[in-house]
C-alpha cells in the first residue's frame, strides 16, 4: 500500500500551515487515518521542527511497531535517523531525528528535563485513550509550554472530544488551538445487533462462532475482527471455532497483551487461501490496526481496571464498553471497503451504556504519578494543571502511601530514600525494595534487583495446550521454600548461567523472549544502581531477600485466617494457584500483587516470620498482637519442656507423646478418630492444646499437622477412609479443563470432591481437590490439607457454577454442591474458631 494514499495527505497543506502559525496543534481522526506513521514524516519532510521529533505512544508493542514501519518507508537504519526507546530497550542514536517512545520514556526524561529541550515538536498519539501516563504527559507538556516559547505540541486523537484539548491548551498556547480534522472513513459500516441468549461467557463464545461460520458460509470476502473481554474468552472462543470443519478455511489468531511481540505481529501477516480471523481485547481498539477487516464482532466487553481507595487494591473486572468504545470498533470494518459490525448486545443496551470511557485517572491508583510530580519540584499536587483533576481522595491515599514507605516527608519533600528511589525506572514498590537492601541487607542487592526485573515483566511461564501439567510439573522444579520471590532469582540465575538458554527455557516452558528481556532489564537496573553509588553483591542469606521486598510491598503482608489470608481493609484473600506457596501453611505472607477479579488472589509470594512483620510493619504488627520476642534462640533449638508426659488420655483413648525437634508431638491412629470426636478439650492439660499433632496411618500421614485442639476439633469433619486408602487413579490430575469443552470431564468427578485417597505420584495421602484459575479453567489435585482441600473446592465449584448458563443440565447438581460444601465450610471454621477459643482461654 502507498502511504501516499492514506487519507492524512489529503490534508498536509493544512497541517503545515496550522503547525506554523500555532504552537499547539489538535489532529483528530479515526485510526487508520495516517496520524501514527505519517504524521512524524510530514513533520521531517517539511522541516516543521527546529529538534527531535518525538512521538509517545502508550504500549511498547506499538512504539517498537511505529517506528520500524517509519524507518522502512523512509528507507534508513532503525536506531539511526529514526529510533524508539521503551523500557530496558533504547533504539536511539545522536542522529536520531524522529523518536518514538511510550509516554512512561518522556516522563523518565523530564526528571533531567523538565523543559524537553533536545525536542522541537512532540507528538502525543492516542490521546483519547486517557491513561494516567498520557494525561500526566500532557500536565508536563502544559508546564513546559509556559517556559518553551519554541516548543510545539501536537495531540493526535481518535475522533472523541477534540474541545476537550482545545479548552486544556487554549490559556497556555497562546493563541487558538486549531483542530485538523481528517475523514478517514471513506466506506458504510452496516450495524447489526445481535444479543446472545444470555450474558453468560459461553453464550457470548457461542454467538461469536455461530456469526463467522454464517459469514464463511455465505463467503463474503475480508478478515473478521472480534471484540472479546480477555485471554480465557479468546481461548475459549479459538477452541468453538477451530471444531468446525469450516475452520480448515480459516487462520484463527488471537491478540492480547500477554502474546509475544512476535505472536502479537503476526496479525500483520497475510493468510493466502484462508479467511484471517482475530480474536482480541481492546488492544485492536485503537494500538494496532489489523488490515483487510470488513467485519466487526463486538462483545461489547472489557476489562476494566478500578482501585479501591480504602485497601489500595484495583480490581480487573469485565464491564460494558462506553458507546465511543464502540464507534471505534465499528469503525475497523469500514476502512476498506464496505463493512458490517455486528453487536453482540441490543440497541437499548448501547443506549444505556456511558458517553465516554471514563479516564483513568479517575479510576487508578496515583502513587507513581505523585512520586514524579514531587520529584520534579510540584508539592501543591492539587494545583497541578491535568487534564482532568484527580480525585482529591486518590491523591491523599497516594501522599500517605508515599510517606509510609518513607519515600517523602510531611512537607512532600523527597527524603533521602526517595532520591535514591528515583533513578530507578521502577513503581514506588519495587524502586522501595531495592533501596532497603542497599541500604539494611547488602550482600543480597543482585538477588533485590532480580527481582525487580522480574516484576517489571509479565511473568515468563508458559502453559501450552494440552501440556499444561507437564508445565506445571517443569516449573516445580524451580520452586523454593520461601516463595516466588526466592523462586523468581534461582530461575533468572539459571538462565544466566545456562550454555544452552533455548533448551533451558523449553525444558521449564519459560517464554524466552521475556526471560531475555528480564535479563536484560537485571542488567540495565544494575548499572543504574552502580551509578548511584551502590555495590552489587549476591549470594547472601536468602531471608534477607524477602524482607526487602516486603518493604517495598508492605500494604501487601497478609495474615492467615483458617485457609485464607487477611488483607487491607479486612479483605478475605487466597494464594493463587500459579504461586509457588499455593497449598502450603504460613501464618504470614507478603504479595507484591493482589488482584480481584471473581475473587481476591495474592500473587507473587513469600512467606514471612512474625518478627519479621513487626520490623517492616509495627502499626500492623501491634493491630495482630505480634510482640517482640523476649527470648533469645531458635524455636527448634529449645529444650525439652519440663514434666512432658509420655503419652496423653484422649477420652478413653492413649496416645504417644514424642519429641521431635525439642517439642512434643502426638501422631493419632486413625482408626482411633472416629472415637474422639466426643473428646473435651477442657479434660486435657492446657499445655497439651498447643502441641503439634497429626493423622497417622501406618507410615502415612493425613494433613500437615496442625495444633492438637484444632485437629481435635475438626475431627467430626474430616473425611477418612474406612480401611487402607486407595489410589485416585481414574480422576485427570493435573490436566487442565476449561468450563466449555471439557464440561463433561469436570461434571463426571465434580461429585466426587474431597475424596480421600492416594496421590497417582508422590507418598501422602490428601483430598480431591478443584482448583480454579480464576477465570474459566480448572483441575483436580489431591491437597494434604483438607481446610484447605474443602475452601480451594468451594471457591472452585462457585467460579464453575458462574462459568455456566443457568440452563447447563449441571447447573442444579452444581448449586447443591456448593450448599453442601457451604455447610461443611461453616462447621469447619466454627471448629477452628472453637479450638483458638478454648485455646487462648486456658
Amino acid at each position: 500500500m502507498d502511504p501516499k494514499s492514506l487519507p492524512i495527505y489529503n490534508h498536509e497543506e493544512e497541517i503545515a500551515r496550522a503547525l506554523e502559525r500555532h504552537r499547539v496543534v489538535v489532529i483528530e481522526g479515526p485510526t487508520g487515518s495516517g496520524k501514527t506513521t505519517q504524521l512524524p514524516k510530514i513533520l521531517l519532510q517539511r522541516g516543521l521542527s527546529n529538534g527531535v521529533i518525538g512521538m509517545t505512544q502508550p504500549r511498547r508493542i506499538a512504539a517498537v511497531s511505529v517506528a520500524w514501519r517509519i524507518a522502512a518507508e523512509l528507507d534508513v537504519n532503525l536506531g539511526a535517523e529514526v529510533g524508539y526507546a521503551i523500557r530496558f530497550d533504547d533504539r536511539t542514536s545522536r542522529a536520531t531525528e524522529i523518536k518514538v517512545m511510550t509516554d512512561g520514556i518522556l516522563l523518565m526524561e523530564a526528571r533531567t528535563d523538565p523543559d524537553f529541550s533536545r525536542y522541537g515538536v512532540i507528538i502525543v498519539d492516542e490521546a483519547h485513550e486517557r491513561t494516567l501516563n498520557i494525561d500526566f504527559t500532557l500536565g508536563l507538556l502544559h508546564r513546559a509550554l509556559s517556559r518553551r516559547p519554541d516548543l510545539k505540541v501536537v495531540v493526535s486523537s481518535a475522533t472523541l472530544l477534540p474541545e476537550v484539548f482545545q479548552r486544556y491548551f487554549a490559556g497556555v498556547a497562546g493563541d487558538e488551538v486549531p483542530v485538523v480534522s481528517i475523514d478517514a472513513r471513506p466506506f458504510p459500516v452496516e450495524i447489526r445487533y445481535q444479543p446472545p441468549s444470555n450474558d453468560g461467557p459461553e453464550a457470548v463464545m457461542d454467538a461469536v462462532a455461530r456469526e463467522v461460520f454464517a459469514i464463511e458460509k455465505a463467503k463474503e470476502e475480508g478478515a473478521i475482527l472480534v471484540f472479546l473481554s480477555g485471554e480465557a474468552m479468546i481461548k475459549g472462543t479459538r477452541e468453538l471455532i477451530e471444531m468446525s470443519r469450516l475452520s480448515r478455511d480459516m487462520e484463527v489468531m488471537p491478540l492480547y497483551g500477554k502474546l509475544t511481540r512476535e505472536e502479537q505481529e503476526a496479525v500483520f501477516d497475510e493468510t493466502p487461501g484462508k479467511r484471517k480471523i482475530v480474536l482480541s481485547t481492546n488492544i485492536a481498539e485503537t494500538s494496532i490496526t489489523v488490515p483487510d477487516v470488513r467485519f466487526v464482532i463486538d462483545s461489547g466487553l472489557a476489562k476494566v481496571p478500578r482501585v479501591n481507595q480504602k485497601t489500595g487494591i484495583t480490581t480487573l473486572r469485565e464491564e460494558g464498553i462506553s458507546q465511543a468504545s464502540a464507534e471505534q470498533r465499528a469503525g475497523r470494518a469500514g476502512r476498506t471497503a464496505p463493512g458490517r459490525a455486528i453487536r453482540l448486545y441490543s440497541k437499548r443496551a448501547f443506549m444505556q451504556r456511558p458517553e465516554y470511557t471514563d479516564e483513568e485517572i479517575l479510576r487508578l491508583e496515583l502513587s507513581d504519578v505523585v512520586l514524579r510530580l514531587i520529584n520534579l519540584g510540584v508539592h501543591d499536587i492539587e494545583d497541578f494543571p491535568l487534564p482532568t483533576p484527580p480525585p482529591t481522595r486518590a491523591l491523599h491515599a497516594a501522599l500517605d502511601a508515599l510517606h509510609q514507605m518513607g519515600a517523602i516527608d510531611r512537607q512532600r519533600h523527597l527524603t533521602p530514600v526517595g532520591e535514591r528511589m528515583m533513578p530507578f525506572p521502577l513503581t514506588p514498590a519495587l524502586a522501595r525494595m531495592v533501596v532497603e537492601a542497599a541500604d539494611r541487607y547488602p550482600d543480597v542487592v543482585d538477588e533485590v534487583l532480580m527481582v525487580g526485573a522480574f516484576l517489571s515483566a509479565r511473568p515468563p511461564y508458559l502453559y501450552p495446550q494440552g501440556e499444561e501439567s507437564q508445565a506445571r510439573a517443569a516449573q516445580e522444579q524451580l520452586a523454593q521454600p520461601l516463595g516466588d520471590a526466592l523462586t523468581a532469582v534461582h530461575t533468572l540465575k539459571l538462565y544466566l548461567r545456562s550454555k544452552n538458554i533455548e533448551g533451558y527455557c523449553a525444558a521449564h516452558y519459560l517464554d524466552p523472549n521475556i526471560m531475555a528481556f528480564v535479563a536484560k532489564a537485571h542488567g540495565q537496573l544494575s548499572d543504574i544502581a552502580k551509578a548511584g553509588g551502590i555495590e552489587i553483591r549476591g549470594g547472601g542469606d536468602p531471608t534477607q531477600v524477602v524482607r526487602a521486598v516486603a518493604v517495598g510491598f508492605a500494604n501487601g503482608i497478609l495474615r492467615q485466617r483458617g485457609r485464607v489470608y487477611d488483607g487491607p481493609g479486612d479483605m478475605t484473600i487466597a494464594i493463587h494457584p500459579s504461586s509457588s506457596l499455593f497449598g502450603n501453611n504460613m501464618r504470614y505472607v507478603v504479595a507484591a500483587d493482589i488482584v480481584v477479579s471473581n475473587r481476591a488472589y495474592a500473587r507473587f509470594v513469600s512467606a514471612m516470620k512474625a518478627e519479621w512483620v513487626l520490623d517492616t510493619n509495627p502499626e500492623l504488627a501491634h493491630r495482630w498482637g505480634i510482640e517482640a520476642r523476649k527470648k533469645k534462640g531458635r524455636r527448634d533449638e529449645l529444650p525439652e519442656p519440663k514434666g512432658t508426659p509420655k503419652s496423653l488420655q484422649l477420652g478413653d483413648v492413649y496416645v504417644p507423646v514424642v519429641m521431635k525437634k525439642g517439642r512434643p508431638f502426638v501422631p493419632i491412629p486413625v482408626e482411633e478418630a472416629a472415637r474422639l470426636h466426643t473428646v473435651s478439650l477442657s479434660s486435657l492439660p492446657a499445655q497439651a492444646l498447643k502441641w503439634r499433632a497429626v493423622l497417622e496411618q501406618g507410615n502415612l500421614k493425613w494433613g500437615r499437622g496442625t495444633s492438637l485442639a484444632e485437629l481435635l476439633c475438626l475431627l467430626p469433619h474430616i473425611p477418612l477412609p474406612d480401611g487402607a486408602p486407595t489410589q485416585i487413579a481414574d480422576v485427570p490430575l493435573g490436566a487442565l479443563l476449561e468450563s466449555d469443552r471439557n464440561i463433561h470431564t469436570l461434571g463426571r468427578f465434580v461429585d466426587r470432591v474431597l475424596e480421600p485417597g492416594l496421590p497417582q505420584r508422590g507418598r501422602n495421602p490428601g483430598w480431591l481437590t478443584l482448583v480454579s484459575n480464576g477465570e474459566t479453567a480448572f483441575w483436580f489435585e489431591m491437597v494434604d490439607d483438607f481446610p484447605d482441600a474443602l475452601g480451594t473446592t468451594l471457591h472452585a465449584v462457585k467460579d464453575l457454577m458462574h462459568a455456566l448458563p443457568l440452563q447447563d443440565a449441571l447447573h442444579p447438581r452444581l448449586e447443591e454442591l456448593v450448599d453442601r460444601l457451604d455447610a461443611r465450610m461453616v462447621e469447619v471454621e466454627h471448629a477452628l474458631d472453637a479450638a483458638a477459643r478454648i485455646t487462648k482461654r486456658r
